[in-house]
């Protein structure tokens, strides 16, 4: 918890939506660490819950995660409801340029009052496209990049060693085709849901020709990633684990791969343990290759050619990048075995000169830190005059099996979760923990009264 100027105000609210828990919940508890004080109080629940309750909380700030035509409603509904609004680009994580990803609508700038950027690249893509303006950016880095460094990286390494105990030295392969492999199995819905997310126009020519060149590009990724797994055993005896993206039919490959010797198939949600107890891992311009960079595990990335798509990626920049699987498989059979030889020291520095544009980290400030400044400092533009009492009651929804399983919030993981965050903050004051709703939580300190 930090001390803040603003912890001598009136009291602020701060509602930090989730989507994704399986990458998005660590971060924003780290976050709302950062944020509480005796009069700074904290909200994290599923964004679909607080869509449908705006207009019944105290005012406050409202982090969105993410920018695109879906959101901007929501942040509209946000503002009409009195709260001041911020976004982090959750899928521009992974992204090294961002012209064509159709990640930000156009008109989101009208709702949302900040944002808070990864990098530079982006802030500067911002305010080009004219989507944002230099007062409404800050650059703080993304917290999920926090949680792969000491201290915070410890969870991770707990459970790294675990999963090596139960399963052996293994090399990972992480999948990313949920447009070819979506999880309901149909490709045509899995266009439908861009279409609802405005990443595609149906009417646009251009974007239909967009769409199709990604089947065809992930079927290219698809066909070397199958070569290498096949191929395997000619080049080491490691098993290969195979873990399919949460957003795939896992049954797809548990069909198609199952029956290998050499291969296991895993399926659930903690990527990143599964990533650090590897001997390396093998994807297809995967955020798992940049996530597996900041690890330290060395990663083979798979690549069809000069592709457009693949420069989109800063897995391309801080990984060794192949097009031919044979060179592939050496460098990941010579990984698995020793991991100080993955990349030559002078390649490591320029992966690393690489990334600081695109991606802040900074050794003596963490992102959630810079992130939950910029959200105080935007707070103290809560104008009085919209001030209200929050309602006792809210509206009750009725998730779907899909968004219960993408949020993963119930009161247990929850609640370890925030004790994995104070676990290396002796001195502060865990926090009182309130169950709202269903995968909606209420933070504060004992002395930041009800």
């Amino acid at each position: 918890m930090d001390y803040h100027p603003a912890a001598m105000m009136a009291k602020r609210y701060f509602y930090l939506l989730v989507e994704e828990g399986f990458r998005e919940l660590s971060s924003r508890l780290r976050i709302g660490d950062a944020i509480l004080a005796p009069n700074l109080e904290v909200w994290i629940g599923q964004q679909w819950w607080f869509a449908e309750n705006f207009d019944r909380l105290h005012p406050g700030v409202v982090l969105f995660k993410g920018s695109n035509s879906i959101q901007k409603v929501n942040m509209r509904r946000a503002k009409l409801a009195g709260h001041l609004v911020a976004s982090i680009e959750e899928e521009a994580f992974g992204l090294a340029v961002f012209d064509g990803e159709n990640l930000f609508d156009f008109q989101v700038g009208r709702f949302c009052d900040l944002f808070c950027v990864q990098g530079e690249s982006l802030a500067r893509f911002l305010r080009c496209m004219g989507i944002a303006s230099e007062t409404s950016i800050s650059v703080t880095g993304n917290p999920r990049a926090d949680l792969l460094r000491p201290p915070h990286d410890d969870k991770i390494r707990v459970e790294a060693a675990r999963i090596r105990e139960r399963h052996g030295e293994f090399v990972l392969v992480n999948t990313n085709y949920a447009s070819i492999n979506p999880y309901d199995i149909d490709v045509y819905n899995y266009y439908r849901r861009c279409i609802d997310a405005g990443v595609y126009d149906p009417e646009n020519p251009e974007d239909l020709a967009k769409f199709d060149k990604l089947i065809e590009w992930e079927h290219q990724n698809l066909k070397l990633i199958i070569q290498f797994i096949r191929r395997w055993p000619e080049y080491s005896t490691r098993r290969l684990v195979i873990r399919p993206h949460p957003s795939e039919a896992s049954g797809t490959w548990h069909h198609n791969l199952g029956g290998l010797d050499h291969v296991k198939i895993v399926d659930g949600t903690d990527h990143l343990s599964w990533i650090a107890a590897s001997r390396a891992l093998v994807h297809t311009s995967s955020t798992t290759g940049l996530e597996a960079y900041l690890l330290g595990v060395p990663s083979a990335n798979l690549s069809p050619g000069k592709d457009p798509f693949s420069r989109h990626f800063l897995a391309n920049l801080v990984n060794c990048t192949f097009e031919d699987v044979e060179v592939a498989l050496k460098y990941a059979a010579a990984g698995a075995e020793q991991r100080d030889t993955a990349a030559p020291s002078g390649k490591q520095h320029a992966f690393q000169a690489m990334l600081l544009h695109h991606l802040l980290v900074d050794e003596n400030e963490t992102a959630a830190r810079r992130v939950a400044q910029s959200l105080v400092r935007l707070s103290e533009r809560i104008s009085r005059e919209t001030d209200r009492s929050g309602s006792s009651s809210f509206v009750a929804i009725k998730n779907t099996t899909r968004q219960a399983n993408k949020a993963g919030m119930d009161v247990a993981t929850f609640t370890n979760l925030v004790r994995a965050v104070y676990s290396h903050a002796k001195e502060a004051e865990f926090p009182l923990i309130e169950s709202v709703a269903p995968m909606v939580y209420r933070l504060r300190t004992e002395s930041g009264g009800r």
